[in-house]
């Protein structure tokens, strides 16, 4: 019989345990294979035993990091030492039955330093003494002071931040990586150091919009609605690499002619900026629209592409093309379904919904608006919340700004597809989406899944009409094998892959409307497509926007990450071998590039 009030330990609580417990254990032991296996298929389902295994591994780490930090004696030990050896041999008069034991003459705290120092000398004089056990590392060995792990050294690309100033204003600053630390050690080499760049007033800017041009003398931005910004916008504004100025840009004109690149402007010597209400040669592009994703330049830096939606969200975005260098962004669709995804060499791949037809409904029963999501869980609408929900039918294209040329993929259900710079694949989501309003979608039913991309050379035919609509032509796409890159509950997810097009970045999230989630890093063998099986990244927390280039990941982990602030995380390469390096904890900061 079951006593009143009595709380019962139910199933649920059980398994938590079980996962508790098994995750503590495989720090100190192997699991068997049931139990492993168990434990795994545990934490890709359950984000709270998750978030504690990691807890757990990273305290373990904690005390381990302890050993490659030697400990300082005081620096008086040796003179309380001494003024007890001095008297103590004063009194060895005293006869040896009647004496004390020479550690109960000593002073509390000196006999602690004394002790202190026996360990380290012991330690220091007699190596080896103390011997791991068969099969794991002894907690005694571990805490011996020897050398620290060995740094790896990568020639890894700047990384530049963007950090808010106590006046309102924004400083640039960038990090050289040159060294980085095997697993598990992040402390063999100091911490990154952020070197100053330019400052700059970005009057009333949505940080997570904030975009530099890949020759780094221009952000663009979204205004959000202030009183100083006149209105919601989306503006350019330029910037110095380096030093404290900011030059205005040249006089606009109505853009480049196709082909040929502006004239970038050249970095002042002015000195430092002082804020205004509307920064020295800004550039409005675009008015009264939100960006919806992300904003990005072509490699060349022509080109600046994104997908904007009315600030009043009663459609959707269509996709913006801007010339650098011109007066203004140009609507290249009208079908309010477009969203921009990547660049492949001067081509946008954008992605457009359709959605489905809904059969009648007969009276009395009315469609569901919770249908279960892509790993059988609720995916709850990005929209208002209103309305019956519907399903989407994705489809994606290929857009040349310079001709108006577009190419429809011919792959179904494609969405927001990334091609590597080598053009040998392409990452996307392949499967449904899912909307409360039909306005804002989220990921339905589906995986996201690496592909060999196929004739990425082919030049896109000219649609009949900027609609939206598809044409009828094939053109490039996915050769149709996908593999699953992530197989948890995905509800966004950002892809980028590193300069060789071998490495893919994939940051994943649980939750549509979260900026926390598990940054991802796999390498792909260039002559079979395979991803490798030891992934140098499996799942580490960040917040969404990140950066891969050159030899190196950067990305900011949430706040409260072992009860820090958030840190800028950097892991580098050289070839197959894998290190990594955080900054000292430290707010708001943004990475650009």
């Amino acid at each position: 019989m079951t006593l009143p009030f009595r709380r019962r330990h139910n199933d649920a609580e059980a398994t938590h345990d079980r996962a508790r417990a098994l995750s503590s254990r495989r720090l100190l032991e192997s699991l068997d294979a049931d139990d492993e296996a168990w434990l795994n298929r545990h934490l890709d389902a359950c984000t709270e035993c998750q978030r504690e295994d990691e807890a757990f591994a990273a305290d373990r780490q904690l005390l381990r990091s302890l050993r490659d930090k030697p400990i300082e004696p005081p620096r008086d030990l040796w003179a309380k030492t001494s003024a007890a050896l001095d008297l103590a041999s004063a009194r060895r008069s005293t006869p040896a039955a009647s004496r004390p034991p020479f550690w109960r003459t000593l002073p509390v705290g000196t006999a602690a330093g004394v002790l202190v120092l026996l360990v380290i000398v012991g330690t220091a004089l007699l190596p080896g003494v103390i011997t791991p056990r068969p099969g794991g590392t002894s907690p005694v060995s571990n805490a011996t002071f020897g050398p620290g792990a060995t740094p790896i050294s990568v020639a890894a690309a700047r990384v530049r931040l963007l950090r808010p100033s106590a006046n309102g204003t924004f400083d640039f600053v960038y990090t050289d990586v040159d060294a980085v630390c095997p697993p598990p050690n992040r402390e063999c080499a100091p911490p990154p150091a952020e070197h100053e760049g330019s400052n700059v007033n970005l009057v009333g800017a949505k940080a997570s919009t904030v975009t530099l041009s890949p020759n780094s003398n221009q952000v663009v931005y979204e205004a959000e609605d202030d009183a100083a910004t006149g209105g919601h916008k989306i503006v350019i504004v330029p910037v110095a690499d380096s030093g404290d100025g900011s030059p205005p840009p040249d006089s606009p004109t109505a853009g480049p002619p196709a082909g040929e690149s502006p004239t970038p402007s050249a970095p002042g010597n002015s000195g430092g900026p002082t804020p205004v209400p509307t920064p020295t040669g800004q550039i409005e592009i675009a008015s009264g629209v939100t960006i919806v994703g992300d904003v990005a330049y072509s490699a060349d830096g022509k080109w600046l592409a994104f997908s904007a939606a009315p600030k009043d969200g009663l459609t959707g975005p269509d996709l913006y093309i801007y010339a650098v260098g011109g007066s203004e962004a140009a609507r290249v669709t009208t079908d309010h379904q477009t969203y921009f995804s990547a660049w492949l060499g001067n081509k946008v791949l954008a992605s457009h919904i359709a959605v489905a037809a809904e059969a009648p409904q007969k009276p009395g029963n009315p469609k569901s608006s919770d249908a279960p999501g892509a790993s059988g869980k609720g995916n709850n609408g990005q929209g208002n919340g209103q309305g019956r929900a519907v399903d989407g039918q994705a489809s994606s294209f290929l857009f040349d700004p310079a001709s108006g040329a577009r190419a429809e993929l011919a792959q179904p259900d494609m969405w927001m597809p990334v091609v590597d710079p080598k053009g040998r694949f392409v990452a996307y989501w392949a499967g449904k989406l899912r909307s409360s309003g039909g306005i804002s979608w989220q990921l339905a039913d589906g995986q996201l899944v690496l592909d060999r991309w196929l004739d990425a050379g082919a030049a896109p035919e000219a649609s009949p009409d900027a609609s939206g609509a598809p044409s009828a032509s094939a053109g490039p796409g996915p050769a149709g094998h996908p593999t699953p890159i992530v197989t948890s509950h995905v509800e966004d997810f950002v892809a980028k892959f590193d300069p060789d097009g071998i490495r893919l970045a994939v940051w994943v999230s649980e939750n549509a409307t979260s900026s926390d989630g598990r940054l991802h890093l796999v390498v792909i063998d260039p002559s079979t497509g395979a991803i490798g099986a030891d992934p140098p990244l499996p799942g580490e927390p960040a917040l969404r926007r990140f950066s891969i280039g050159e030899n190196r990941l950067a990305w900011v982990s949430p706040s409260g990450q072992d009860g820090h602030e958030s840190t800028l995380q950097v892991l580098g390469w050289s070839g197959d071998t894998f290190g990594q390096i955080e900054s000292e904890p430290s707010a708001d900061v943004l990475i650009l590039r």
